[in-house]
């Protein structure tokens, strides 16, 4: 059932209810057992259903509860897990990598940079700059620039160009 749509729950449950109406005459404790059931199948789809439109979602790992932290000691220290500002660097104090992958794509090789230090929308920004000068499509997520295509010595020379340290990995 727990993969039922919460239709086909309703439609079960109806179909329980009227065959317990069936039933009334000939035992009515019997009846009284199969309408609870199909009503209480009937009120578990109504709640699916209701899940389903307000959008709550399985939680499937502990990232999920979103930096959730439980301690039982009062004096617990919680600075160390609060979330640091990310202040943009100069590009001059920026040390960033660049690097070819292809895990996880089907082969398909990428040019990655990675150690920006600032914030996700001058990250985007960056990003944005470089395919369009590489003229090629790309990704800014979890901190790295994701740029289709082995461009890793043309990105290397426009970051330069743009004032930033980039250190060239791999072969």
């Amino acid at each position: 059932m727990g993969n039922s749509s919460p239709l086909k729950i309703i439609l079960a449950s109806l179909l329980i209810t009227f065959l317990s109406l069936k039933i009334k005459e000939k035992c009515y404790y019997c009846f009284l057992a199969i309408f609870f059931l199909g009503m209480i199948f009937f009120i578990f789809a109504l709640f699916k259903l209701w899940k389903q439109r307000n959008g709550q979602k399985k939680i499937n790992s502990l990232s999920d509860l979103g930096g959730f932290v439980f301690s039982t000691n009062d004096n617990e220290d919680f600075s160390a897990f609060t979330e640091k500002s990310n202040k943009t660097l100069k590009p001059n104090e920026q040390c960033l990598e660049a690097h070819f992958s292809n895990k996880g794509r089907g082969g398909k090789t990428v040019t990655i940079i990675t150690g920006f230090q600032g914030t996700d929308k001058e990250l985007k920004v960056l990003g944005k700059m470089l395919k369009t000068k590489c003229g090629v499509g790309g990704s800014t997520k979890d901190g790295e620039i994701i740029i289709q295509g082995k461009f890793r010595d043309k990105i290397i020379q426009i970051l330069q160009k743009e004032g930033y340290n980039v250190k060239r990995v791999g072969g």
